[in-house]
């Protein structure tokens, strides 16, 4: 039988150290010796950061998620967590809420749950890591189901806990779009308003139309259009919600 492992690949993204960011470090070092620094701060802060860097790389390296015929084991960089699969009450697919500001974020990763409803998160185990993510979870859940035995049983409390943790996930990720949503829409909102300004359109203007047209309006589309989008991913969470439950 097959146990996996999930850990950090040899081109895994995200310990390279930016040229944009090196381009500023060396850009700061400059500047500190044209101001007169002492010759150990100089040398200081470079070793610092190669010092720094090799801690992250190290941590990084450390993490895994190790699965076997008794359980999953998390490690990670400071201490790790054993849960059989007996104890293994929901192994969970979550989104990332910042992915819907930050495309350079993992989009979406997997916590487990044991008996007792505490959340772990299993390193490594992602959509950035992972090329058939989903396929990984989806054996990853079958092994569970294999060993976990026969007389397994879900525990009602772990399971509301869950739901709750759920409704909390989308309810968050809903205002994140909400929120990317109403800068998006004070930027369109700007940009037409002093191209009109700029354009002498809003010059005499009165009346209703003044009050549409004026700076005001700059946060309020972006509000109004925040607002908008939470309550309707509000209602479609809702209804998916009903919908899950009809059998």
């Amino acid at each position: 039988m097959h146990y996996p492992e999930y850990r950090a690949g040899m081109g895994a993204r995200g310990l390279g150290l930016p040229g944009l960011g090196l381009v500023g470090i060396t850009a700061g070092l400059a500047q500190l010796a044209r101001s007169g620094a002492p010759l150990w701060m100089l040398l200081g802060l470079p070793v610092l950061l190669v010092v720094l860097y090799a801690l992250i790389h190290v941590a990084f390296r450390r993490s895994a998620t190790v699965t076997g015929p008794a359980g999953v084991e998390a490690r990670g960089p400071f201490g790790k967590r054993f849960v059989t699969w007996r104890d293994v009450q929901a192994i969970e697919v979550e989104g990332n809420p910042t992915a819907t500001v930050d495309a350079g974020v993992v989009r979406e990763f997997v916590h487990l749950y044991d008996h007792q409803g505490h959340r772990i998160l299993l390193p490594h185990l992602n959509s950035r890591n992972l090329f058939a993510f989903h396929e990984d979870v989806r054996e990853l859940r079958a092994l569970w189901e294999l060993r976990r035995g026969a007389d397994w049983r879900a525990r009602p409390e772990v399971a509301a806990r869950i739901a709750r943790a759920r409704r909390s996930a989308d309810r968050g990720t809903a205002w994140l779009r909400g929120i990317a949503a109403g800068l998006a829409a004070m930027v369109v909102t700007a940009v037409g308003f002093f191209a009109l300004l700029l354009g002498g359109a809003l010059d005499d203007l009165d009346g209703p139309a003044a009050a549409l047209l004026s700076p005001v309006m700059i946060m309020v589309v972006p509000g109004v259009v925040c607002v908008a989008v939470v309550a309707v991913a509000e209602v479609v969470r809702r209804r998916g919600g009903r919908g899950a439950n009809i059998p």
